[in-house]
């Protein structure tokens, strides 16, 4: 199945400082923290979907094993509502949940919540999607998608205004690198998605393929004939 990633463009951030930093950004995070290992040891299509509980802004619980039992689950891990990269990709889901909900699978986003958590309204908050806090990246751990930020990369983003969010300790901030998923009813990963790149971010195509996908496979289950 084709997993094919896309720069995302027609996003809000300052375009002198995407000129200018963006190159020494990107090549640093693929220095720091072993970055492309991580990508390595990231749950992978075919893996068992860890099972999560975590609550909106609202406070309104939200159980991977609950929602699984309704459908298909899709499941994009993005940096926050300050990532204007990830806003746009939540954008370009979001305007594809008709289809994602005609084919029965529900459609939720998770963050660490760096500044969600407040009662300020973020630039994706009123997109017909679910946006779950993270608080220190757990769940993205147990999908192996979360890296400690380097203090040299949070430097690098303030000295060209734009910071990343803050913490009490430096040393503590915590971050998903951009990841999708597709989680059938079993908990089996059937699709993933994860680049180092954060600019890189998987087409919605991709995850409405995997759907029609599993739609297809489990019509042809219930009209396969038992044999005795």
């Amino acid at each position: 199945m084709s997993t094919k990633k896309q720069p995302i463009e027609g996003h809000t951030a300052d375009a002198g400082w995407i000129a200018d930093v963006e190159p020494e950004f990107v090549a640093a995070m693929h220095g720091a923290g072993a970055l492309s290992a991580i990508t390595s040891k990231a749950l992978k299509a075919g893996d068992h979907a860890p099972h999560f509980r975590l609550q909106d802004k609202e406070g309104n619980e939200f159980r991977l094993l609950e929602l699984l039992k309704d459908g298909p689950v899709v499941v994009s891990f993005y940096r926050g509502d300050w990532c204007p990269y990830c806003n746009a990709e939540l954008r370009r889901l979001a305007e594809r949940h008709r289809e994602i909900e005609a084919l029965g699978a529900t459609l939720v986003a998770i963050s660490p919540g760096y500044g969600e958590a407040t009662n300020q309204t973020g630039a994706s908050d009123d997109l017909p999607l679910s946006k779950l806090l993270d608080p220190g990246s757990k769940v993205a751990k147990a999908y192996g998608v979360a890296f400690d930020v380097a203090i040299s990369i949070q430097d690098l983003s303030t000295r060209y205004g734009m910071a990343l969010p803050t913490v009490k300790d430096a040393a503590d901030l915590k971050l998903p690198l951009p990841a999708t998923y597709v989680i059938d009813q079993n908990s089996r990963i059937v699709l993933s998605f994860i680049d180092v790149d954060y600019r890189h971010r998987l087409q919605p195509d991709a995850v409405v393929a995997a759907l029609n996908g599993l739609k297809a496979r489990s019509r042809g289950d219930l009209k396969s004939p038992r044999h005795h």
